[in-house]
């Protein structure tokens, strides 16, 4: 539990301070942000959603309704929207952690989860940092 309330006294001192910009080896390189969560969590859904209208357009489902088939592709089409929905409230319930009573015995886990989400300095890829999104598939 100390070690907890350490972590996230350290995260909170290290976002709210500006110390990082004094140092020369951070502020010569570059940091790359981009953790393409969405391209990432999207990449075979095209080949997926092609398969899926190959096999109605042919008449080649599982069974004569093409019940399945239909319903991943619903499931595919709402996916985008759900995702965005769900980075949202995602990002809404980790910024509690920005505000001033956050409870610091709460996970570290989540600050540093903020911290990377919000692309606060030095927790970019370029820190060690990654964050992946897959899409649940059955």
């Amino acid at each position: 539990m100390e070690k907890n309330l350490n972590q996230n006294l350290f995260l909170q001192q290290f976002n709210e301070s500006d110390a990082i910009a004094y140092n020369e080896g951070f502020i010569s390189s570059t940091s790359d942000y981009n953790f393409q969560l969405l391209d990432n969590a999207y990449r075979n859904t095209g080949r997926i959603y092609a398969k899926l209208k190959l096999a109605i357009d042919s008449n080649n489902c599982q069974d004569e309704t093409c019940a399945y088939e239909l319903a991943e592709i619903k499931h595919l089409e709402q996916a985008p929207r759900l995702s965005l929905d769900f980075l949202s409230s995602l990002l809404e319930q980790l910024n509690v952690t920005d505000e001033p009573n956050f409870d610091s015995n709460n996970n570290y886990k989540y600050t540093v989860a903020n911290s990377i989400l919000s692309g606060k300095p030095g927790f970019s890829k370029s820190d060690g940092y990654n964050v992946y999104l897959d899409m649940y598939h059955i």
